[in-house]
């Protein structure tokens, strides 16, 4: 089967997809490679930078067709090919689940704001931050240090948070090839794997020796875990700039409704996830005691039906 474009004028350009592999672990994480081929309008080869995602067109069971935001974890410049990591949490990514090779759809990419530069200016003073399938944008943007030519000693130190060790045993050979042992910590909700704890745990294990020397920090995963570690950041993290990328639901992913709104620290207007970020320092966003502040117009959502996302997009955003 495959999904036509819903598009009717040149706003965004999208690209047509097809999929050439999907393959799912014992433990439900969900591997989607897409090929992308020309953008329809106005792009002829896609890029992306990391931190940015794509609205990935899919169809339920019932022929109700929607778009889901995602994050690339990889990608291949000269294959145009892309990789994605999710897990079925809703009726989306029930559905992206039951593609096979072959199948096409179309994706408008590439959406919203990357990682700042800066850091990559000093990437060893940088820490990555991730939890769950949240590792998708962050490794993505250690992907492209490597392409660049940064060696060992230049590279970011990644902490990774997983419930077991299952859940990331396939996302292993990833993070191998890119990040060197001496600077990846894996921890652990059961201590199956590395250090037993969650990410900010594993923080409060290092010495401040550890950690003084960090300058920026990128965090991307489930929403407490995002709350945990901007709130203990200015003790374990003293002069790091923290920046956060939202995996917030978004409706359209195109600015045209409210559905991901948030509130900004010193008041003003809420901003739209997908125009203003998904890549927000975290200091400009305004965080409650169990997690981020969700700021709805009146209404303003009623039109729009909200389904799943695991990323920075189910894999990042």
């Amino acid at each position: 089967m495959s999904i036509p474009s819903m598009r009717t004028e040149a706003l965004l350009d999208e690209f047509a997809v097809r999929v050439v592999f999907n393959t799912s672990s014992p433990t439900g994480l969900f591997h989607l490679r897409l090929a992308f081929e020309s953008g329809r309008f106005h792009q002829k080869h896609h890029h992306v930078q990391a931190g940015q995602f794509l609205m990935l067109d899919v169809q339920d069971a019932n022929g109700f067709r929607f778009r889901r935001p995602y994050s690339l974890m990889s990608w291949n410049a000269e294959t145009q090919e892309g990789d994605i990591i999710y897990k079925v949490v809703g009726e989306g990514s029930k559905a992206l689940s039951h593609w096979q090779a072959g199948q096409k759809s179309v994706a408008l990419s590439s959406l919203g704001n990357a990682f700042p530069t800066v850091a990559g200016q000093n990437p060893r003073h940088t820490i990555l931050l991730a939890g769950g399938v949240g590792l998708a944008p962050l490794i993505l943007w250690a992907e492209e240090g490597r392409q660049k030519g940064w060696q060992d000693d230049d590279m970011p130190t990644l902490v990774f948070g997983v419930r077991s060790q299952a859940e990331a045993q396939s996302l292993l050979p990833h993070l191998a090839r890119l990040i060197p042992l001496d600077k990846l910590l894996l921890c652990s909700d059961d201590g199956s794997l590395g250090f037993h704890g969650h990410v900010v745990a594993c923080l409060e294990d290092q010495t401040p020796e550890e950690l003084d020397h960090f300058e920026h920090a990128f965090v991307c995963g489930p929403t407490p875990m995002m709350n945990a570690c901007v709130k203990t950041a200015p003790q374990l993290l003293p002069n790091a700039n923290v920046y956060v990328s939202l995996e917030n639901h978004m409706p359209c992913g195109t600015r045209a409704c409210f559905g991901c709104v948030v509130g900004q620290a010193h008041g003003g207007l809420p901003l739209k996830v997908c125009e203003a970020g998904p890549v927000f320092e975290a200091s400009q966003l305004l965080w409650g005691e169990k997690g981020l502040d969700t700021v709805g117009f009146a209404g303003a959502c009623d039109a729009f039906p909200v389904f799943d996302t695991t990323t920075s997009a189910e894999g990042g955003v």
